[in-house]
Order: C-alpha cells, then structure tokens, then sequence
C-alpha cells in the first residue's frame, strides 16, 4: 500500500504482479529488519536451515520465520541448498499456514487510525456513510484495512441526519480589518 499506492494491481500481467510482490517483500524485509540490527540477531542462531531456530528472533521482531529467513537469504547470509532446505522442512512441517507461537504472539490493533477516526465522527467532521458512499468501500473492508473491531464503527453507522462539517459552519477567529 506504500510502495505501490498508484498502481491499479487488478490490471497488471502475472509477471508484472511477481515484480511488485517482490518490491513490496523487498520494502517489508528492510523496513522491519534494518540491516545492522538484524546481522547482530542473526549471528545467534545456531542452524540457520532450521525453522524452528528462528523462533526467538520471531518473537523479538514480531515477523514469521519466513520472513526472517527470506532477509538472511537476501543479504547472502545463507546458501542456496541451505534456503532450499529450510523451505523443505517448513513445507514438511506446514508451517506455511500455522508457524510456532502464531496463537501465543497477541496481534497489536493500530490505536493512532481508531483514535483519529473516532475525533471524526464524534465532532461530526465527516459521517461514516459518507466516507463508505464516496469511496465506494464496504464497511467491513474499511475494518479489516485498519484493523478495527466492528462494533467501533456500528455505532457511527446509524447517525444519517446529523449536520456536518461545511464551509458555512466556520467560524472565522479573525476580523477584517480596513
């Protein structure tokens, strides 16, 4: 969504899709595992071609073994029979849907997002309806995108009649002087 915001990813080839793929995966790993701190942590595994090695650095990044190892890979850390062997044995171990500690790591909700929208409906700058009808979006997309439980945004869903925000509405703090 930031590297790639302009890009309508419906109209784009299979070939056009892996590339982008690749720079948002490329983007993500440098983002969340800068390159200093992440060769510090790494140098403590002690079987880089295992999976479950990978488990305290998990948990210390908040990030899948997959993508720690596909970081380390990246930065030359492991060989290529050692990437295919790590992939082999999350395949064998079906990692790939439910890695270790998915159940015990709680998901963090962003606040910042609630916080701003419920400053919006609460001083009536904007209503839920409006927003859903202008962008054309459905509700429950709107509160899986920012991770926001449904029964925060069910309460501004009802509020129809209500008097918004407009430019007649301003109050201006200055006068005109002559």
């Amino acid at each position: 969504m930031l590297l790639h915001y302009k890009i309508d990813m419906d109209s784009l080839t299979k070939d056009e899709h892996k590339i982008i793929e690749k720079e948002a995966n490329d983007f993500a790993s440098f983002f969340l595992l800068p390159k200093d701190k992440f060769l510090k942590d790494f140098s403590t595994i002690s079987k880089k071609s295992n999976p479950e090695s990978y488990l305290d650095l998990k948990m210390k990044h908040m990030v899948s073994i997959g993508a720690l190892e596909y970081r380390a890979y990246k930065m030359g850390l492991l060989t290529f029979e050692e990437n295919r062997y790590f992939y082999a044995t999350l395949n064998r171990k079906n990692y790939k849907k439910n890695e270790p500690l998915d159940e015990d790591i709680a998901i963090i909700r962003p606040g910042k997002v609630r916080s701003l929208l419920d400053l919006i409906f609460k001083n009536h700058l904007f209503s839920l309806n409006d927003i859903l009808n202008d962008y054309y979006i459905d509700r429950s997309f709107l509160e899986s995108l920012f991770g926001i439980e449904n029964k925060f945004l069910s309460k501004y869903s009802e509020e129809s009649n209500r008097e918004y925000f407009n430019s007649s509405n301003v109050v201006s703090l200055f006068t005109k002087e002559n």
